[in-house]
């Protein structure tokens, strides 16, 4: 029973966490353009860190996203709140 708290905790989408989110996405891909000017007008190599946010932005976030909408759209039928 813990272990499906711990899911509904992590995985169940609500305003918040979808405004969480969308503030990741958009300070990864900040992060990313910062690191890449960075490696562009200097001589040390940001090329690892510049990935790794261009990684999560295009990858992880979004990926956790669709996760957590097919988590909820699943929950939200099994508990037939859907189209209430």
């Amino acid at each position: 029973m813990k272990k499906k708290k711990e899911l509904d905790k992590w995985l169940l989408l609500n305003w918040k966490k979808f405004l969480i989110i969308i503030g990741a996405l958009f300070i990864s891909v900040i992060l990313h353009n910062v690191f890449y000017a960075l490696n562009e007008i200097s001589k040390i190599n940001f090329g690892i860190i510049e990935g790794f946010f261009f990684f999560i932005a295009v990858l992880i976030i979004p990926l956790y996203f669709i996760i957590c909408f097919i988590y909820t759209l699943i929950k939200m039928i099994k508990n037939k709140t859907l189209f209430e």
